[in-house]
């Protein structure tokens, strides 16, 4: 245990791991809308909004955004997996389903991630 029973290690591990979730989020944002701005106002909004609290200061709220960072990483993995031409999406495919794996295992609601990336198949990779 690197932080021993002081909470300040353990705080900073989640507000880090909030702000790389808000990255990745700015990142989701900017690859369904064009603006720039509009991504950059959503990610701020994302950031700052007091329901994230629980997960941010408490120990327990951990689940909450390693999921959300692996969710988010599957879900861009995968975009990027079906940008690609026929064959050189698969180091990235497996890379989102890994991904997708690992945001189930911290919490259960990750295994949505794989109904996300069918509708964006159906919807909009296949246009």
């Amino acid at each position: 245990m690197i932080h021993q029973l002081e909470p300040m290690g353990y705080h900073l591990v989640n507000i880090l791991l909030h702000a790389i979730t808000s990255v990745l989020y700015y990142r989701v944002c900017h690859t369904i809308m064009a603006s720039e701005f509009t991504s950059f106002m959503a990610s701020m909004l994302f950031a700052i909004h007091p329901i994230h609290t629980e997960a941010v200061t408490g120990v327990v709220g951990r689940a909450e955004t390693l999921s959300s960072v692996f969710y988010l990483s599957s879900y861009l993995l995968y975009t990027e997996a079906t940008k690609r031409k026929k064959y050189s999406g698969w180091k990235s495919l497996t890379l989102s389903v890994v991904c997708l794996s690992v945001a189930m295992l911290c919490k259960e609601q990750g295994i949505t991630i794989a109904g996300v990336c069918a509708l964006y198949e159906i919807f909009v990779a296949q246009k």
